[in-house]
């Protein structure tokens, strides 16, 4: 007599179980290949290239990435976002954070090309740590040119000094002006939110950065609600 099926099932089940044979803990949202075909019209420009990590386990995962391979031109700064921090690529290039059961994080790599034109490649490893489970890879292409025209960040782009960068305690932004101009000076985190404000005064002002988190800023120099510079820095 031939044996119910159910009985079937749970003896195919326990084999796999007994071999360690699991399903795949972790799945990407969105294509393994990413490309981005972007022109940059203005010199404070970022771009974003965004997917999502997602435990489709029934338990917490610890999720690790790294860079696998890394390229951009020279005068770019990259940075990668997961669910629990920011980082500057290049200053650090793996990560680890709790995922909880199905739930999800984003992995978002943000370019600032500072006037730049050029192409970019980062490809990032995705292991869950503690399982026998193969990695998954994510590669972002990014090509950018630019086409940036602006009579007032023409006039002031020589006249900016952000000093030291890396920055540990004290940040300093000197400014030439005319005297006539109210300008703001903006300390900005990699999520575009104001961490500090001034008004420029005697052309300098000063950002304490002791007691903000380590990673990637940016400072926005504006002149009537006009940005005329913007400058990445890195706080360590």
């Amino acid at each position: 007599m031939m044996k119910p099926l159910h009985f079937i099932n749970l003896a195919i089940f326990t084999v796999f179980s007994f071999l360690g044979i699991n399903a795949q803990s972790l799945s990407i949202s969105t294509p393994d290949s990413l490309y981005l075909n972007e022109t940059s019209t203005d010199i404070d420009e970022e771009f974003i290239h965004k997917t999502y990590v997602e435990n489709v386990s029934t338990d917490s995962v610890s999720v690790n990435w790294e860079i696998d391979s890394l390229s951009y031109p020279n005068g770019w700064s990259l940075s990668l976002c997961d669910i629990s921090t920011c980082l500057v690529l290049d200053d650090q290039t793996t990560n680890t954070f709790k995922l909880a059961a199905n739930a999800e994080s984003e992995l978002k790599v943000g370019y600032f090309p500072n006037g730049i034109a050029g192409s970019s490649y980062v490809k990032v490893k995705v292991n869950a740590l503690g399982t026998a489970e193969e990695p998954l890879y994510i590669v972002y292409k990014t090509d950018v040119d630019v086409d940036i025209v602006s009579n007032i960040k023409t006039l002031y782009s020589n006249k900016i000094n952000v000093y030291p960068n890396p920055a540990t305690s004290i940040l300093n932004v000197a400014i030439e002006t005319n005297g006539n101009e109210d300008v703001v000076v903006e300390l900005i985190d990699i999520l575009g939110r104001t961490i500090s404000s001034k008004i420029l005064t005697d052309n300098v002002t000063s950002f304490n950065t002791s007691n903000i988190n380590k990673g990637l800023y940016l400072i926005n120099a504006q002149i009537e609600s006009e940005i005329i510079s913007t400058s990445t820095v890195i706080v360590k």
